[in-house]
């Protein structure tokens, strides 16, 4: 279907347009059509009003993949991995506990181990663990 994007104007139609392109990326993932999918800024208001049952991009991606999914932010000169999402600040201290953390930092490092000599080589994400002490 067709339709105008009017910039600066949040609609159901552009929250649609934007959750159907994102799972049509993913299912060409899945396929094998194309190897990996990187996302921008959705803005989660359409979303909202389009009914799609997600706040975002790693929800979504838990529930279309049935997987664990970590929210991930970079670029050359620093990556950082998201424990918490889609949260006020102030309940992000008391969200922190010791055994989903380890969960959450045994996935960062398992999925990110083959990537060898990039910034997410499993070296430069001790490092960063360290630094957090």
């Amino acid at each position: 279907d067709s339709f105008t994007i009017t910039p600066g104007t949040v609609d159901a139609q552009s929250g649609r347009y934007s959750f159907h392109s994102f799972t049509k990326a993913v299912e060409y993932a899945q396929s094998g059509k194309i190897d990996a999918v990187t996302t921008l800024p959705i803005h989660k208001e359409a979303w909202m009003i389009a009914d799609v049952p997600f706040k975002g991009h790693t929800d979504a991606l838990r529930s279309l993949l049935d997987s664990d999914a970590i929210m991930m932010l970079g670029c050359e000169e620093l990556y950082v991995a998201l424990y918490t999402e889609h949260i006020p600040l102030k309940e992000v201290a008391p969200s922190i506990q010791r055994e989903p953390l380890k969960k959450f930092l045994h996935l960062l490092y398992k999925t990110n181990r083959p990537l060898t000599l990039t910034p997410f080589s499993s070296k430069h994400l001790l490092n960063a663990l360290f630094r957090l002490n």
